[in-house]
């Protein structure tokens, strides 16, 4: 690794580790940056530091390898300052390839492509041909990446031989919800409960989950969940606080989740919420006010009313004291403004949880019943890639 360190005049070996991750994506494919920065955390190739989290650790690092010209930085809008991805020049990404395979750090051949011979590296990346086998010694693999695969398979005892996997990105890392992904789900979930290693899980985007079992709070070192945009979820474990190292939640985008269990106030680590439904009715449900527990908690997103069509989002600045739009609304006008549509206790609470920083709420309509709303959000694409891109912040 020194060698590599050297010949790209990288000090730090964190960074270098890093940007190797980067040749695994194809050159000038736009990558999002939170993926990216959430397997990072769950390998370990960041950690947070005396002032800061992870997550902001992992933004300096990402914006270091921008500066240093190792990456490019893609904007919503050209006039947008707020960096959500980057892509990599083709000089740039042969340069990590040959890197990543002198290290075996990932099993590539010459051009970048995944390779279906005998494996040397700790990672394992799935393309469209290439899926997980047993001919590796038992317990070495760290960490699992869907690069192009869209029907991932694992055999039987597969988890029951790796039980040190630390980051299993099944779930898509494009920009665009085109990118299909199916899971034949059956057992999968359940075998994940040895995986006591795991750090982060991502399922985003892939079809056919509509239930997390129980048995995935086995995962007792989990940080990152990431179920954004499974669009078939509609119930979550009713002992979800068991995650006691969770970090970050997302259930953005799965709209046949109608609401979130009582219990997730216990997650005490909490930082990041994404995705909260709030719902009053049923006698088993998270409320809003229920988050004030959550002393961690920077960053909230909030979803009000049944979905069927989009209304207005805001996202409020608690730091600056102003809403992030182009109106310029001081911090009392936006609190009356977020009472309107629910209990205004309960919204008000959530607003001043003592370290919150960002609060984004989404205000739904709720005249469609359920089977209306699978239609409506599994019809179009070019719209669910607008969504995507304004609340994934």
């Amino acid at each position: 690794m020194s060698n590599l360190q050297l010949s790209c005049n990288i000090p730090s070996t964190n960074l270098i580790l890093c940007l190797l991750t980067f040749a695994v994506f194809p050159e000038k494919q736009l990558i999002k940056k939170k993926p990216l920065i959430y397997w990072w955390i769950g390998e370990g190739f960041i950690t947070k530091s005396i002032n800061k989290v992870a997550e902001e650790v992992g933004e300096e690092i990402f914006m270091e390898l921008i500066n240093k010209g190792f990456i490019q930085p893609s904007h919503r809008t050209p006039k947008n300052p707020i960096i959500y991805g980057c892509t990599v020049h083709p000089w740039i990404h042969r340069m990590l390839v040959s890197m990543a395979r002198q290290a075996n750090f990932f099993d590539l051949d010459t051009t970048g492509k995944v390779t279906n011979g005998y494996h040397k590296s700790r990672r394992f990346l799935l393309d469209e041909t290439s899926f997980p086998s047993d001919d590796r010694p038992k317990g070495e693999l760290l960490a699992i990446i869907n690069v192009r695969g869209k029907y991932p398979s694992f055999s039987e005892d597969f988890f029951s031989k790796n039980e040190k996997i630390k980051v299993l990105q099944l779930g898509r890392w494009q920009s665009s919800p085109r990118h299909h992904i199916e899971i034949e789900v059956g057992k999968f979930l359940d075998k994940l409960k040895k995986q006591k290693q795991l750090k982060y899980l991502s399922l985003r985007g892939i079809s056919r989950i509509t239930t997390l079992p129980s048995s995935i709070v086995g995962c007792q070192n989990l940080e990152i969940l990431d179920l954004r945009a499974c669009h078939n979820l509609e119930t979550l474990p009713f002992d979800i606080g068991s995650f006691k190292k969770l970090t970050h939640f997302d259930v953005t985008e799965c709209y046949l989740l109608e609401n979130l269990p009582k219990g997730l106030e216990k997650l005490s680590s909490l930082e990041v919420l994404k995705g909260f439904v709030v719902d009053h009715w049923r006698k088993n449900s998270c409320i809003v006010s229920d988050l004030s527990q959550l002393e961690k908690l920077r960053k909230l997103s909030i979803n009000v009313g049944m979905v069927s069509q989009v209304l207005e989002e805001t996202t409020f600045d608690i730091k600056k004291g102003k809403r992030s739009s182009k109106d310029n609304i001081d911090k009392e006008e936006t609190l009356r403004y977020i009472r309107a549509p629910t209990r205004a206790e309960d919204l008000e609470k959530a607003v001043y949880i003592e370290n919150l920083r960002i609060l984004t709420i989404t205000w739904q309509m709720s005249s469609k019943s359920r089977d209306q709303r699978r239609k409506i959000f599994s019809s179009s694409a070019s719209n669910e890639e607008e969504q995507e891109e304004r609340s994934d912040y």
